[in-house]
Parts: structure tokens; sequence; C-alpha cells
């Protein structure tokens, strides 16, 4: 059986929310992620009432509920039968909460910080050309170019030490420092990952401001990649204080392991579940968007 990526914990209350604001709604999600969670809580709820009533008087009673809550929820089959009944009690509750919430304002529909990140599209898109150039210095490809970088192991190579070389600071930054304005990887001269990094990138004919600013963005991508595997994200460092230290560093040291793995070996490509990118098909001629 494939294993599929787990929820991150801190991230449920903002994927429900997101489920019960979608305009028209997604009813099989939020049956998958609500429905069947509200079902079997009202099934204990009521349950526990008759257990209630039977040890007072030695007879069930009704659950007591309101007369609107009762006619919306079944309790000989279980199931809630006015689905949107249901729903604006959870969408006002979920507005109460959202004050409380650390998460709350997270794009919630960014699955890359909701879910744990598949192995396989790890690796697919460590394979994208864009990431490999900006590290290794080398002309960028064409938009769409699909074709293997020729300097691929080395890139992998070069992105699974640096890689190391960023956990092993962040590793000093404690839990209760863990936030947007105090985390930083240093990339003054002389560390080594400035280094690593300048080796690459330097050329003879750039400024010291030129060199810095590529190295900057070389490191910027490849913690966008260990992070999020994808080009388009929040700044990497809101990034780590919504995934928290733990997971921030988990990723980093996963997406590490599956870089030099990749330098060893090129064509490896990891099997279990992986997301498929689904392109919306192009608009037949003549029936684009009209105004």
């Amino acid at each position: 059986m494939v294993k599929l990526p787990g929820k991150l914990p801190h991230f449920d209350f903002a994927h429900k929310r997101y489920l019960l604001e979608r305009d028209p709604p997604n009813v099989p999600l939020l049956r998958q992620y609500l429905v069947t969670d509200l079902e079997r809580g009202i099934d204990e709820y009521v349950s526990q009432q008759q257990s209630g009533d039977h040890q007072t008087t030695g007879k069930d009673g009704g659950p007591q509920m309101t007369a609107r809550s009762a006619a919306a929820y079944s309790t000989e089959t279980k199931k809630i039968v006015d689905l949107d009944f249901f729903l604006d009690i959870l969408r006002l509750n979920a507005a109460k909460l959202k004050r409380s919430q650390p998460t709350a304002e997270i794009p919630a529909h960014f699955r890359h910080l909701i879910w744990e990140i598949p192995e396989p599209y790890l690796v697919r898109s460590l394979h994208r050309r864009r990431l490999l150039d900006t590290v290794l210095g080398t002309k960028a490809a064409a938009k769409g170019d699909t074709s293997d970088h020729p300097l691929a192991a080395r890139g992998y190579a070069l992105i699974s030490r640096a890689l190391e070389l960023a956990g092993q600071w962040l590793q000093k930054i404690p839990q209760e420092a863990w936030t947007e304005s105090e985390i930083y990887v240093p990339l003054s001269a002389g560390t080594e990952l400035r280094t690593l990094l300048a080796a690459q990138l330097e050329q003879p004919e750039d400024s010291p401001e030129t060199t810095s600013k590529k190295i900057e963005i070389a490191s910027s991508e490849i913690m966008r990649w260990a992070l999020v595997a994808s080009d388009s994200a929040p700044p990497n460092k809101l990034v780590m204080e919504l995934l928290g230290r733990e997971e921030s560093l988990k990723r980093i040291s996963t997406a590490a392991r599956v870089a030099r793995k990749a330098a060893e070996d090129p064509g490896w490509q990891p099997e279990g579940f992986d997301w498929v990118e689904a392109e919306a098909p192009a608009p037949a001629r003549g029936q684009g968007k009209r105004d």
C-alpha cells in the first residue's frame, strides 16, 4: 500500500477552515475531513447521554439536542441528513477560533505547507533546470525546457552540502527564538556556506555586489526547494516560522539526504505516492474569456 503524506497537525485548523470557506464547497473533501469526524462525535455524544439516562432511570432516553439539531441528524443511520445546518455551525465556530489561532492567516490552499512533501515529488522538483542553473551559475534554460542538466550531479551534491551547513546553523537557534525575525543562516565572508556557493558562482568579471547577490539568490532557492519544493511560496523565514522548528529542520535534513542520493545517481526516482501536477487545459480557439 502506498503511504500517503501526512497533514501537519498545527495546520489542521487552517486546512479545515479553508474547506469551510470554499465557494462553491467541495463536498467530498468536506465529508472526508470534517463531516465524518463530526458524525462520529455526535454519535459519541448521543451514546453517552443514553448511557447516563440508563444508569439514572433504567431506560434509554433521547438525545438532549435542540429540535433543529435533532432534525439534522439521524440517530438510526448515525448520519447527518442536513449538511448545511452543521456546516453553518462549524463556520461560526471557526470564525470565533480564528482570532486565537497563530496560523490562521497562512495561505491554507498551499498544500506544500499543509502537507508533508512526498519524496518522489521532492526529487522531481529537484530536477528543475531553474534551480540547477541558479546554484551552478549556468546559463538559464529556455522556458519550458525539460532537458537534463549536463552538470546535474555536481548541482545535487552542492545543494546537499549547502543544506547540511544551513541545518547545522539552524540547529543552534532555540525553540523560543524560532521566529521570522530571529531565523537566519549567515552568508557573510568567511562562512563555510558562502565559500561553498562562491566557489561555483563567482566569476572574474563579477563585482563583489554581483557575487553576493548570486550567493543570496542561490541560498534562497535551495532553502525554498527544501522547505516547500515549489517556486512559489512565502518568504523562507516566514515559512520556517509557520512550519515550526522541528518540521523545518526535518525538511532540510530530508532534502539534504534526497539531494545526496540524486548526486550519486542522477536518474534515481523513489517509488511511492506523488503529487500530480495537472495544468489547466488552454481554452479552445474562439472560446476565450469574455468581459
